[in-house]
């Protein structure tokens, strides 16, 4: 359970409880995909038919996404197979129109893909945390929460400082790091004006010459892989998000005590360890960013 999170703060206060978010939801629970239909998404239930899991506050969600995989490409081949066939010169207006007839014809046997992205709520401490990788996913999926609940009135998370600055700093001594984020052996650095370009680090010594050579030419970690407090073991971006999550021995020693085969014990144990951790690694990051900019939240 979570692999990747991003997180965005309310700007005024969550009121919903479990069940009255779960009512909001279920006039926009996942339908089969339709045969012209490129793409459809719907929250579906994580145990029982509960399109809500709560626990001790936190609120758990998870989207579904159905995809019909038609490459451009294939239409394409499609359609100038179709064109050859009518032995004369094909203008660009019809062949916009035998590419489209041929992509209503494709589209109901295109191979389906779907997808499931979790996310969960806070409402105590104000926050809403994505499992995505990609932002623009993890937008589809408060876009969709927005639909169904009318407003979200939530932003991306801001601190005081620099996260490039200060993990630049990090590595090159100049910004104290705090205790419980120990930098691993990965990270990623964009140059500024004309040292502008990239570098990916795997398998070094991000304290060591080979890494500071770079820092001194004026390039900025703008990912870094680090581990958090023993706990998880992930990618920091400039962003605030955690990519590549992987949960550490202690944190798995905590879900063997529960019955593997009971689904929704294990669901709820898990959910309310992992999210709980996340919002801990959280408040280390904003921490150690400088503090939250509080002026983009709300306090009333």
């Amino acid at each position: 359970m979570f692999k990747n999170a991003r997180f965005w703060r309310f700007t005024r206060p969550f009121e919903l409880s479990g069940d009255q978010l779960a009512e909001a939801l279920q006039p926009y629970q996942m339908k089969p995909i339709g045969p012209q239909e490129r793409a459809r998404s719907g929250w579906v239930p994580l145990v029982d038919d509960q399109l809500v899991v709560a626990s001790d506050g936190l609120q758990l969600v998870c989207l579904r996404t159905d995809e019909r995989m038609l490459p451009g490409h294939v239409v394409t081949r499609y359609a100038n197979e179709r064109a050859r066939e009518t032995d004369r010169i094909i203008g660009r207006r019809e062949m916009r129109e035998i590419k489209e007839q041929v992509e209503l014809e494709l589209l109901p046997r295109a191979f389906i893909k779907t997808t499931h992205m979790l996310a969960f709520i806070d409402p105590k401490s104000g926050t809403v945390v994505v499992d995505s990788q990609g932002a623009g996913k993890a937008e589809g999926l408060l876009s969709e929460l927005r639909r169904a609940l009318g407003s979200l009135p939530v932003r991306p998370a801001a601190v005081q400082a620099s996260p490039r600055f200060t993990m630049t700093g990090w590595l090159s001594g100049d910004v104290e790091r705090p205790d419980e984020i120990v930098p691993g052996e990965a990270c990623e650095m964009h140059g500024l004006g004309d040292q502008a370009g990239s570098v990916k680090v795997k398998g070094l010594d991000l304290f060591g010459l080979e890494v500071l050579v770079h820092v001194n030419a004026g390039k900025q970690v703008v990912t870094l892989n680090a581990e958090f407090d023993g706990s998880l073991n992930a990618t920091i971006g400039e962003d605030l998000s955690l990519r590549s999550i992987k949960w550490q021995d202690r944190i798995r020693e905590k879900l063997e005590d529960v019955d593997s085969d009971d689904h929704a014990a294990l669901l709820h144990a898990e959910f309310h360890l992992t999210a709980r951790e996340l919002l801990r690694c959280f408040s280390i990051l904003l921490e150690a960013f400088g503090g939250e900019y509080r002026s983009v939240i709300g306090d009333d």
